[in-house]
């Protein structure tokens, strides 16, 4: 059995929200904060590579660690509680892992969980089990209350910034749907989505899914979420292209002889086409299997086994590359997997083995060299295979993408636009006018990792409104700005 903690903790968990609230909660933290043994049919795969891992600065005996997320110049944010007490916490390290900072979010009202969702080492945001939304804007010490829905029986699931300032959340359905809103200022100001397609609008029908805070993905203005109405129905994939201009939905249908029963434990996107699934399944002889998508998530590939016996939590990619990482557990003992063809082929690459009931369920990458895992009693670093050694970024890189509004604006005829690129790559920089015909390139090829500026010449052409659009990597975001003679 998994260590009695856990056990005491749900049983503690699911009577009071039992008494309390309704029982898709009770169902949300029994998965989100317990886990079951997997019936082993296999014996474990070698433990040979254990010298990819190696534990952190942080005392996790007493934690579960639900998301870590890295930014370049040694930034790590990682989110979860406090197995004992349940209380929620946020940890932050600017100095590559080597110290940590510990935040308590016991200031929030009755969260019992959140999703975390950092911007940068001082703005953060927190979407709470209770329907709230805090935000910090100096580094975790004071959080304040920025948004809420359904006056204390609202139930934040997923949070998430797609690019820039931009970002989004969703929570369970309340007499409105679905609840999903969006902010542009990163979380100062929300709106709240009333255009959703008919099923996800329909009143207190859908929930999100709250499984280990990977029900939604972003890129840019392409934002998935996953959601599920139970009773033996299919889940769903609610998609926007344009950040929620338009929306549209549909059943989550996979093959292999799985039951429309199921959940979505996580949704990770590598491309715009291509990502993985993992389903919650409660059968043993099926929580070994992922599947994949290279269609945006229309369609699903038939089972893929991972290791038989295992019980696979995430597959986590590191976008721009073919490198998967899968998290998870075997019996008492954390359980990782590695693919470097696009999920064609894995191989085992498992920590040091420990029998404490311990897992690996999250993962963020910093490069194709370095990363940072998380889990139940687990915070690792993580060296990929095939890494020479580890090059942090300078302490002064950027923290993030992002395209910073033209200056002066409006202008005449000369005008400066600056962004910043937190990894080394190919980046363009176009002009185009309000008919969508390109007016001007101003940056095309591979450039450092740092803050640049360019300045822009409007003298051949006439006065309007003009749109200038960086694409980075995965990242791609426009603004506009005016020309007036």
């Amino acid at each position: 059995m998994r260590h009695s903690l856990r056990i005491v903790l749900l049983l503690l968990v699911v009577t009071a929200v039992a008494f309390a609230r309704k029982d898709p909660i009770a169902e949300k933290h029994a998965e989100g904060r317990t886990q079951a043994h997997a019936t082993l049919s296999a014996p474990f795969l070698s433990r040979t590579a254990a010298g990819y891992w190696d534990t952190l600065a942080i005392s996790t005996a007493d934690l579960e660690l639900d998301e870590v997320f890295t930014f370049p110049g040694g930034l790590i944010w990682i989110g979860g509680f406090v197995i004992s007490t349940n209380e929620d916490v946020a940890l932050k390290s600017t100095d590559n892992g080597a110290t940590w900072a510990t935040y308590s979010l016991s200031g929030f009202t009755f969260s019992n969980g959140y999703a975390l969702a950092p911007r940068s080492a001082n703005v953060a945001l927190a979407a709470t089990w209770i329907g709230d939304i805090y935000r910090t804007t100096d580094g975790g010490t004071n959080w304040n209350l920025v948004f809420n829905y359904g006056g204390g029986s609202g139930f934040f699931d997923g949070i998430i910034f797609t690019g820039g300032d931009s970002v989004m959340a969703v929570g369970d359905a309340d007499a409105s749907g679905l609840c999903v809103v969006k902010s542009t200022d990163a979380g100062a100001t929300w709106t709240r989505f009333t255009n959703l397609p008919a099923t996800e609008a329909s009143p207190g029908s859908y929930s999100s899914s709250a499984t280990y805070h990977q029900m939604m993905d972003g890129i840019g203005p392409n934002v998935w979420i996953t959601a599920y109405l139970g009773g033996g129905s299919a889940p769903r994939l609610l998609r926007t292209t344009d950040f929620g201009t338009t929306w549209n939905s549909g059943d989550v249908l996979l093959t292999g002889g799985l039951s429309n029963a199921y959940t979505i434990r996580s949704f990770n996107m590598v491309d715009l086409n291509v990502g993985w699934l993992v389903p919650r399944q409660t059968a043993a002889g099926v929580r070994s299997y992922v599947h994949k998508t290279t269609d945006g998530g229309t369609t699903w590939s038939d089972t893929i086994l991972i290791q038989s016996g295992a019980v696979v939590k995430a597959i986590k990619p590191e976008r721009g590359t073919n490198n998967l990482l899968g998290c998870g557990y075997t019996g008492n003992d954390p359980n990782a997997w590695w693919s470097s063809d696009g999920g064609t082929t894995w191989a085992a690459i498992h920590p040091t083995a420990t029998g404490d009931g311990s897992d690996l369920q999250n993962a963020s990458f910093v490069n194709n060299q370095l990363g940072y895992v998380v889990g139940v009693m687990k915070a690792l670093k993580f060296i990929p295979p095939g890494s020479v050694d580890v090059k942090p970024q300078p302490a002064n890189a950027p923290l993030s993408y992002g395209l910073d509004q033209n200056y002066p604006n409006p202008f005449n005829p000369t005008t400066t636009i600056q962004y910043s690129i937190p990894l080394s790559g190919k980046v363009s920089l176009k002009v185009y006018n309000v008919l969508g015909d390109e007016v001007a390139t101003l940056v095309e090829g591979v450039l450092p990792v740092g803050s640049h500026s360019v300045s822009f010449s409007a003298a051949s052409l006439p006065s309007g409104i003009y749109f200038y659009r960086l694409e980075a990597g995965k990242f791609v975001e426009v603004r506009k700005m005016a020309l007036v003679k």
